[in-house]
């Protein structure tokens, strides 16, 4: 077989006649027709003057050169190019490889395609040893190969293989390059130990400031050629049916979402988010929120704007209090539409938008007064604003400021961990991706100006009602909360969150992330750019809340919409779309799996609604029975079918009757046996709703008792505070006190300086309602028998 041997060079004057002559004796021993082909980098030396001269006395020499230097890769490919033997070899042109061992990559090229040597007993300092068995390492971990010399200058191929190879580097990621797409293009490497030598003539060009470079166009390379290889979503206008179809998911969605709000509010954040902007309405400052009429430092205003100006235009009720959630819930599930549509077409959206209506954590949420739905829809807009406005070759500046809006309106949701869960993904992207347009310094300018241009007045205006407002806002509740101040919980709290959550698709969790890192061809190419982006985006909501000691479920809400893109976009590509594929094990059993759990969840939420209450025996019985019947038919059913298809319809129709079934029936049965002052209960006397018997709520902030009973004056104070109450039994003689059920009323009658009388006026759920009366007050007129403490 034929050989062409491609010598890269760049000022390589002194070593190139050695060079030379030691190829020439080497191919003359393998070979009956060879070729040298010496490339010329751009040398400002003499190489190119003496590879002409050396050409006079050995006739197999060729000269390619570049007028400039353009980089390690280019010199292969041009020489690649222009090779026309059978078989291509390459090596350095500073002596460090025997040739005479080619007799050795000849005998195994014969074969197979491709032959990589591995250096034997490495003549280089240790430092360069370390430095390149750690980029070994990184590069067979991203790239997937087993070379165990990646980057040795010494390999063989057959030239219509290394012909057919794309090499878009310039620069020493070459040789992984290569390796990666001979090995997608399924040809078989085969190694050979070769021995190394010093470098005896001229410098070496590879120094310790090439690894920052080395290691980023690695990360761009495996990105974008591996990791998502796939091309961008365009098949054109969506068909008619697709639009009539997400129309009726939309309209279900709605009647879903916003049907049957007005249950009675769950204490402690339902009530406190529902009494915040009531307070705002009564007391006409919309600018510092209040709790209880005092200052209150969580959270910034717009919810609490948004449930005052539903309260203004319906009405106080727990209707309006959810109505603004509930829509930023639905809100969020169009934008998934809409983006997933844009990037994966019009079946993806569909089953996008599906996928995050039915998980477990999105639909129970989206019905439960929280800031965190508002904050999940501001954030996808904000981030599928600003993928948008860097997503093609030309940066969209007006996609850009919509991204710049929408981070301004989700710091006034939650504050500056909008701009935290913004910039790094986007920043993340830009420098990964190929083809993008990465925002400039100006750009980002930009973006700050305008968010703080929409927040810098409300923090004015509350600083001078509040001065205390920014060291409690911005150090306590986000400093301090995310050293654990709050809530602190372990870092693998959300691991089970989102299971829990993403019911019933978590079930395909393992096989997603199995699509996600599979090096098969099929799937390289169906993964897009924007599938990366969403990867992106959801790892990093979830990795910084994890850091993060305070935890709570409904944190990580934001990244709902990007990981029900992730699944649906999974869904579509890899398990409905393709009836013919192989799935695996894991996949085929999914649909039958979450529909077991979901029955497995009716009848523990049914025995739960036996046990508290909530529910009456009877009828908790019969659901239990039902779901039970459902699941062992489940057991039987899937012996027999075998359609992905069909499984996931059954899937999603248990799980569909599920939700609604507790979203919709035993979480307002639950709040109906649980709210202390809400309707149904005997509590929320006309006595208590005058203003004539002062109410103090204790330890807890109970704030349903001002929204149900409609009052200004009740006071909330700590255990230990027995001032508040000594005041109200002097002034009034009697005060209503409003405790958790389990503390101790003597506890804190036990420090009040007067004697008192108690008389329990009702309990419900985790609530105690007493009457105190001061013994005095009540000497010389007849009493009921009061319990004496």
């Amino acid at each position: 077989m034929s050989i062409s041997l491609v010598l890269p060079a760049w000022n390589e004057e002194a070593a190139l006649p050695r060079a030379l002559a030691e190829a020439d004796m080497a191919l003359s021993l393998v070979a009956d027709d060879y070729e040298i082909i010496v490339v010329d980098d751009g040398s400002t030396d003499a190489t190119a003057q003496l590879v002409l001269q050396l050409s006079e006395t050995v006739p197999n020499v060729r000269l390619i050169r570049h007028e400039t230097n353009v980089g390690y890769g280019a010199a292969l490919r041009s020489g690649f190019a222009a090779a026309t033997m059978d078989l291509v070899t390459f090596t350095d042109a500073d002596n460090q490889f025997d040739l005479r061992e080619l007799d050795r990559f000849v005998l195994l090229a014969q074969s197979h395609p491709v032959v990589c040597g591995y250096r034997i007993d490495r003549q280089d300092t240790a430092l360069r040893k370390l430095y390149s068995r750690g980029y070994n390492l990184v590069a067979r971990t991203l790239l997937g190969m087993k070379v165990r010399d990646i980057d040795c200058a010494f390999k063989m191929f057959h030239r219509e293989v290394i012909q057919q190879v794309e090499i878009t580097t310039d620069g020493f990621l070459v040789n992984s390059e290569i390796l990666t797409r001979v090995s997608q293009l399924g040809c078989s490497i085969v190694e050979v130990g070769v021995t190394h030598r010093a470098r005896e003539e001229g410098t070496s060009t590879v120094s310790q400031w090439h690894i920052p470079g080395v290691l980023r166009d690695l990360s761009r390379f495996w990105w974008n050629q591996v990791q998502f290889a796939g091309q961008p979503h365009d098949d054109g206008a969506p068909t008619r049916r697709a639009e009539w179809a997400a129309a009726l998911l939309l309209a279900v969605a709605a009647a879903v979402l916003f049907s049957g709000l007005g249950y009675p509010l769950i204490d402690r954040d339902e009530t406190r988010y529902a009494e915040t902007p009531r307070e705002m309405v009564v007391t006409g400052n919309w600018v510092l929120p209040q709790l209880n009429f005092r200052p209150y430092y969580d959270k910034p205003p717009l919810m609490y704007w948004a449930t005052a100006a539903s309260y203004s235009l319906l009405g106080v009720s727990e209707f309006a209090a959810r109505l603004p959630h509930a829509a930023s819930c639905f809100g969020a599930l169009c934008l998934t539409f809409f983006f997933a549509r844009r990037w994966f077409g019009a079946e993806a959206a569909l089953l996008s938008t599906l996928v995050l209506l039915l998980s477990v954590g999105f639909l129970g949420s989206s019905r439960v007064l929280l800031i965190d739905g508002l904050l999940m829809l501001l954030m996808t807009l904000a981030l599928c604003s600003g993928m948008e406005a860097i997503r093609s070759g030309t940066f969209r500046r007006g996609w850009w400021l919509l991204a710049a809006f929408a981070c301004g309106l989700a710091f006034l949701a939650k504050g500056p961990v909008a701009l935290v869960l913004f910039a790094p993904p986007l920043l993340a992207y830009a420098a990964l991706s190929q083809g993008v347009s990465r925002p400039r310094l100006f750009d980002w300018l930009l973006l700050i100006a305008v968010v703080a241009a929409m927040a810098t007045p409300w923090f004015v205006a509350v600083a001078e009602q509040a001065p205390s407002f920014a060291y409690e806002f911005f150090y306590k509740h986000n400093v301090t909360r995310f050293g654990g101040a709050f809530h602190a919980q372990p870092v693998w709290y959300f691991l089970p969150v989102l299971l829990i959550a993403g019911h019933p698709w978590s079930f395909l969790s393992i096989s997603l992330a199995r699509y996600l890192g599979s090096r098969d061809a099929a799937c390289r190419r169906s993964r897009p750019r924007e599938l990366g982006f969403l990867v992106l985006w959801a790892g990093w909501c979830v990795l910084f809340f994890s850091l993060s000691r305070c935890k709570l479920p409904s944190y990580v809400m934001p990244a709902f919409p990007a990981l029900a893109m992730m699944m649906g976009q999974y869904l579509h590509r890899r398990v409905l779309a393709l009836p013919n594929v192989d799935l695996k094990w894991l996949e085929r059993i999914a649909p039958w799996n979450a529909t077991l759990m979901t029955a497995m969840g009716g009848v523990g939420f049914a025995m739960f609604c036996a046990i508290d209450g909530s529910e009456n025996f009877t009828a908790a019985t019969g659901l239990a029975v039902g779901w039970s019947v459902l699941g062992v038919a489940v057991l039987w059913f899937r012996r027999s079918c075998h359609s992905q298809t069909v499984g996931w319809g059954v899937t999603l129709a248990m799980a569909s009757a599920l939700g609604v079934l507790v979203t919709h029936r035993e979480i307002p049965l639950y709040a109906y046996q649980h709210t202390l002052f809400g309707p149904g209960s005997t509590l929320a006397s006309a006595e208590l709703k005058s203003s004539s018997t002062p109410i103090v709520t204790l330890s807890h902030e109970w704030s349903e008792a001002p929204f149900y009973l409609d009052r200004v004056d009740i006071k909330n104070t700590d255990r230990n505070d027995t001032l508040t109450v000594a005041g109200a039994l002097e002034t009034s003689g009697r005060v209503v006190l409003v405790m958790r059920s389990n503390d101790h009323l003597s506890d804190f009658t036990d420090g009040l300086p007067v004697e008192t009388t108690s008389r329990l006026l009702g309990q419900r759920g985790r609530g105690l309602v007493y009457e105190l009366t001061s013994v005095a007050s009540v000497a010389g007129r007849p009493t009921t028998p009061p319990t004496q403490y």
